[in-house]
């Protein structure tokens, strides 16, 4: 079908369960018959598909970058460039390559520009990738809570496409409640722990794993947090470092979802609640939920709105 470029810099393992699904997606082009090359500055990525290339042009983002992906474009030719949510970065957008890259398609006006986001955390205003992402052909989510929410801080019409999961895994806990984020990721996580210290009060036998464990809090919070839940700590039990594959394989053998703590538009709530309801376990809320996500592939509504920009040449300025 088209040619398919597309800019990630997530590994499939990575700790935000982005690059999980961001890779099966990529595999999925592949195998809808798009030839897809990944230009990425990941090191020992190993996917293979006969109709998917891998290549590293770049060691990073960075400006001084621009020259081997203006080399990569001109080469390849792609109809498309599909870029999946971009790792945050605290590089000013005059120091990465998205700027020029923009200001070089201009004069390729052939190339249509499609951008995949998970969450809010995706699009903060004035981070290095959010003009290039505003300024794509199309930009596409995965609920309708997401849409509403993009538009309003992109200022423009964003595309929902159906949430496909890769399969499944094996059983990672042997039982227990499942907290799928870790603390500093909670909304409010003080407030969180409380909580949680009081939930495992409610029944002395209930174990609670907590997915991420503290996430980026300093030694201090961590020691403020076990004081907090000291009562309980002997039944809370934190995983650092836990991706998306042993995520899964949790929802398999959980007692439930403990999701109160989490931010109702972040990307986990949205993972776990969709997987939580396809496998019928439990489901603890902060509040009235409803589903909002459309099963289905993934990359067949992507290939659609590729074929629908082929006919058109719009952008957002």
């Amino acid at each position: 079908m088209g040619r398919v470029l597309v800019f990630t810099d997530r590994a499939p393992e990575d700790g935000s369960w982005k690059g999980a699904l961001i890779w099966q997606i990529i595999l999925s082009l592949a195998e809808s018959q798009h030839e897809v090359l990944v230009a990425s500055p990941l090191e020992g990525l190993t996917l293979t598909h006969p109709r998917l290339t891998l290549t590293r042009p770049v060691n990073s983002w960075r400006a001084d970058q621009i020259l081997p992906l203006s080399r990569l474009l001109l080469s390849w030719q792609p109809q498309v460039i599909q870029t999946f949510a971009l790792a945050p970065s605290r590089l000013w957008p005059s120091l990465t390559v998205w700027p020029y890259l923009m200001g070089m398609l201009k004069a390729l006006p052939h190339i249509q520009r499609v951008s995949t986001l998970f969450d809010e955390d995706d699009i903060e205003a004035g981070s290095a990738s959010f003009l290039w992402h505003r300024s794509a052909q199309a930009v596409t989510v995965f609920s309708e809570r997401q849409r509403t929410r993009a538009e309003v801080r992109l200022g423009r019409k964003v595309s929902l496409v159906p949430l496909e999961t890769p399969p499944v895994a094996a059983a990672h806990l042997n039982s227990g409640v499942v907290v799928p984020a870790p603390v500093s990721e909670w909304a409010n996580p003080d407030l969180g722990l409380q909580r949680l210290a009081r939930f495992c009060a409610e029944d002395l036998s209930r174990q609670v794993h907590v997915l991420g464990g503290w996430g980026d809090w300093t030694a201090a919070r961590r020691k403020r947090g076990w004081i907090t839940i000291q009562e309980a700590a002997e039944r809370i039990h934190f995983h650092p470092n836990f991706d998306y594959h042993s995520f899964s394989g949790c929802i398999r053998s959980s007692e439930a979802l403990w999701l109160e703590p989490l931010r109702p538009d972040s990307w986990r709530f949205l993972l776990a609640t969709h997987l939580g309801a396809e496998h019928g376990r439990k489901m603890i809320l902060p509040g009235v939920w409803a589903p909002t996500v459309t099963p289905g592939s993934t990359a067949n509504s992507l290939s659609r709105i590729y074929v629908g920009m082929g006919s058109q040449n719009t952008s957002i300025s």
